[in-house]
């Protein structure tokens, strides 16, 4: 509650007109008791405020266990990861021996093939003179 009447007597020492000191105290009255309707008192205001204190912290350890959560997770993917690299690597050596043994199967098909051709060249050379020889008997004799 606001004394005016203090009010209108400070005004009134200051060199305001009584009856202006106390229009102006009046004023003043009005409008502070027309805003206690709107006004938060102390207790209104921490009650409030330990309510969204207690929000926020249940919030908070929500959001505590979720990022716990999501580290458990990231750290099973990492796991998964790694065991996938894993397995990666090991299939890919298995590869590269399977490719080894290609290369040495194709090299030894290849030592095969240009002996092959060396045995088929010396056929055709002995066939050849041996019809050379038989062509030369023939017309020696005929």
């Amino acid at each position: 509650m606001i004394n005016t009447l203090t009010i209108a007597r400070k005004l009134a020492k200051s060199g305001i007109k009584r009856e202006q000191a106390e229009a102006i105290a009046d004023i003043v009255a009005d409008a502070v008791n027309h805003q206690n309707g709107n006004l938060a008192t102390t207790e209104f205001v921490r009650t409030h405020v330990g309510e969204l204190q207690k929000g926020t912290d249940g919030k908070i350890d929500s959001i505590r266990v979720e990022i716990g959560d999501l580290r458990i997770e990231i750290s099973e993917l990492r796991i998964e990861i790694s065991e996938l690299r894993s397995d990666m690597e090991t299939q890919i050596a298995s590869v590269r021996v399977e490719i080894s043994a290609l290369d040495a199967k194709i090299s030894a098909l290849d030592a095969k093939i240009s002996a092959t051709e060396v045995r088929i060249v010396r056929w055709l050379i002995g066939i050849g003179l041996t019809l050379g020889l038989y062509q030369g008997a023939l017309q020696f004799f005929s």
